[in-house]
């Protein structure tokens, strides 16, 4: 075990500070992004942690290697946390998604534009956005998706779409 692992296996899943310590921490190692990726796969606040940790580092100007981002996009189906969901969709902004299987991508967002959390839906609706300017052949049927969101979504939920189709 690591000690990137151990300090997220005692971080008390509560405190961001805590976390922005860990960051602090590890940042300046050489393997620091890659080793985040592998605690993807793990469970509960270790998970949690490892996205809020990736999702930090990219808000920060740090981009992933392609080969990490593969990586990571093979992890979706290891993302259970609604938490670790929310923040790996708030990364999508900040990957290329051009390299990624846009197949797999589209049905995982799909899987979370029903997930009970409004943050996720919210943020799913915004990956679908993304996903379609990359991949133009989705393009159509998103903006469907989008507009029927418009009517049947929570108010929240709304104003993230809302927000999304201004960038048009």
């Amino acid at each position: 075990m690591n000690d990137l692992m151990k300090d997220l296996i005692q971080w008390d899943s509560k405190y961001v500070n805590e976390l922005e310590d860990i960051y602090d921490k590890h940042v300046h190692k050489p393997d620091f992004s890659r080793t985040l990726i592998m605690l993807v796969k793990e469970e509960g606040a270790v998970q949690i942690g490892a996205t809020w940790l990736i999702k930090k580092y990219l808000e920060l100007g740090n981009s992933l290697k392609r080969s990490e981002v593969l990586v990571l996009f093979d992890t979706m189906d290891f993302i259970k946390e609604w938490q670790s969901q929310l923040h790996f969709l708030q990364m999508l902004p900040y990957i290329k998604l051009n390299v990624i299987n846009d197949q797999d991508l589209y049905m995982f967002l799909n899987s979370l534009i029903e997930n009970p959390n409004k943050f996720v839906r919210a943020w799913a609706y915004n990956g679908l956005f993304l996903l379609s300017q990359t991949y133009t052949g989705y393009q159509d049927e998103v903006y469907a998706v989008l507009d029927d969101a418009l009517i049947n979504e929570a108010p929240s939920v709304k104003a993230r779409i809302r927000n999304i189709l201004k960038e048009l």
